[in-house]
């Protein structure tokens, strides 16, 4: 059985079974990876004093193990994700009238996407109502490029890539009034980044969403995939996380940068244990200050 065959076969199974043995699967990887294991639990205490404050005394703890699952969900949640058009279907959508007044705008609109839930499932969803272009990394795998290649197009959704050519589509799409998408939590390319905080210790963030709007003036957006049972609820939320507000006034990158970091890590407080908490996001070390 082929790999592309064995995909469309998972896309095909119940959500709560491909859930379930995607938990055993990122249990598995926890156990049998001692980097993994070393990262993801790092990352993990760091965050976790801000994810506690957070949340509301009635609601049960963030855990660990069950972060450690759903990190795992993720991987085989993608098939259905890819694979099956029902899938969609299964996701509730809150926020839309916002998207629609910034649309009316006629400036654009940068949706910004966290490595939080179904994130897979966000654009597509968003393109299921509006085109829209996504900047994404190519993967170093040949393998994994063909599979992303084979199963990530979809109607009304386009891809380019992280480099020049992919940036300047980008930049004539907002200047024509279009939609893209970015992960705004990716780290850089050395250059392309700043120093910021996030939950309290310096990561290499990417600049581009906020230079992008100070550039052509389109207002960003939130969107989180968040995994609830029997499917998703996805959600839209304005820059500052209240109603539209616009980027520092004097156009500071560094300001703007800090403010997104800000409001990721508010973001991910939604949902703890659904965060990509295995990404190597500290990638580097910042400069140090001259004496």
């Amino acid at each position: 059985m082929s790999l592309e065959v064995f995909i469309k076969w998972v896309s095909l199974l119940p959500l709560g079974l491909a859930r379930a043995l995607g938990g055993l699967l990122g249990m598995l990887t926890w156990l049998l990876s001692s980097k993994y294991r070393r990262r993801f639990r790092d990352n993990w205490l760091i965050a976790r004093s801000h994810f506690q404050a957070k949340l509301e005394p009635s609601l049960r703890p963030p855990s660990m193990v069950r972060a450690v699952a759903q990190a795992g969900c993720l991987a085989a949640e993608l098939p259905a994700i890819w694979c099956n058009s029902k899938t969609v279907d299964r996701m509730s959508v809150e926020g839309w009238d916002l998207v629609e007044r910034l649309l009316a705008q006629g400036r654009g609109l940068i949706v910004l996407t966290p490595h939080l839930g179904a994130f897979e499932l966000g654009a597509r969803a968003f393109a299921r109502r509006h085109p829209i272009t996504v900047l994404y990394r190519p993967s170093p795998s040949p393998t994994m490029e063909r599979l992303l290649q084979r199963f990530r197009p979809a109607d009304q959704l386009r891809a380019v890539p992280a480099n020049g050519q992919g940036v300047r589509s980008l930049l004539r799409t907002l200047k024509s009034s279009g939609v893209i998408g970015i992960l705004p939590d990716q780290v850089p390319s050395q250059g392309e980044g700043v120093w910021a905080s996030f939950f309290g210790r310096p990561a290499y963030t990417m600049t581009l969403p906020v230079r992008l709007a100070q550039a052509t003036k389109a207002p960003l957006v939130w969107v989180l995939a968040v995994r609830r049972p029997g499917g998703w609820s996805l959600v839209f939320k304005a820059w500052g996380l209240g109603e539209a507000r616009p980027l520092d006034e004097a156009n500071s990158t560094a300001l703007d940068v800090q403010a997104m970091n800000h409001q990721l890590e508010d973001l991910i407080a939604l949902a703890p244990e659904q965060y990509l908490w295995g990404y190597n996001r500290y990638r580097g070390r910042p400069p140090t200050p001259a004496s």
